[in-house]
């Protein structure tokens, strides 16, 4: 038997939305800080089935914010219509790069979608945002397309997979890999314990002690040949010793 844990986690200078959980009910969860928004959502009849989104706003020519929010429900939308079928994917970005576009007052955004189905991974995105497989090797899963952005009409989304997942898949925006070199988050994950997601970002701050950028991560684990288990676990350590804002976090194991 196998589990799959999805951790995830956010950093900076505005509140947060609730910790970011999966209910009973499968309803989509939003979570993130300032202009980075995350998104975690069971896929419909798939027990061992979850989307994972991460968005990170640019408020250049609008709100990056809404950008992000915006574009995280309208992929979750075609998604949904395609049931979430991962060949929809890039499909599905390009739809909202479109819808993005269209609205006068909105910015532009990174975007990671990725789609995990019985271990498989297949994965989707625009920006700069990076997204890494930590396991027997290191692989980045992301192409850095530092010039294109949802919402700027020339978003070209980079699909990868199916891909198995055995250690820990990670979608970050750039404000964790400003501070965190790929093999350093390596190094974090294999002594993190059960919150992989929290562990990266506390790390930045006992490196920089300072916010670089708004910072949101998501960490989804799965080992091979472990017990099925569910587990929810207690409130996360007292972040107010870091003198910055608290950082909110919440975990859950999927069927």
């Amino acid at each position: 038997m196998t589990h799959l844990t999805i951790t995830a986690a956010a950093l900076g200078a505005t509140p947060s939305l609730d910790p970011i959980d999966i209910d009973e009910d499968a309803r989509p969860l939003h979570g993130g800080r300032g202009e980075d928004v995350t998104a975690v959502h069971p896929i419909p009849n798939m027990p061992n089935g979850a989307a994972l989104f991460l968005a990170d706003g640019c408020s250049t020519g609008g709100d990056g914010h809404q950008a992000a929010q915006a574009a995280i429900t309208d992929v979750m939308m075609h998604m949904t219509l395609a049931r979430w079928d991962p060949a929809a994917l890039p499909r599905a970005i390009l739809a909202a790069d479109r819808a993005c576009a269209a609205r006068a007052d909105t910015g532009t955004t990174t975007l990671i979608g990725a789609l995990i189905v019985d271990g498989q991974v297949w994965l989707a995105s625009v920006g700069d945002s990076q997204a890494w497989m930590f396991g027997e090797e290191r692989v980045e899963l992301t192409a850095r397309q530092e010039r294109r952005r949802v919402g700027d009409r020339i978003a070209m989304p980079e699909m990868k997979g199916p891909l198995l997942l055995n250690g820990h898949l990670v979608l970050a925006s750039d404000g964790l890999w400003r501070s965190l070199w790929p093999e350093h988050a390596q190094r974090v994950l294999q002594s993190c314990g059960r919150r992989p997601a929290a562990a990266l970002i506390d790390h930045v701050i006992d490196r920089r002690r300072e916010l670089v950028d708004d910072t949101a991560v998501i960490v989804a684990t799965r080992r091979l040949g472990l017990t099925h288990q569910v587990h929810m676990p207690p409130a996360l350590t007292d972040w107010r010793q870091h003198d910055i804002a608290p950082l909110r976090a919440a975990e859950r194991i999927l069927k």
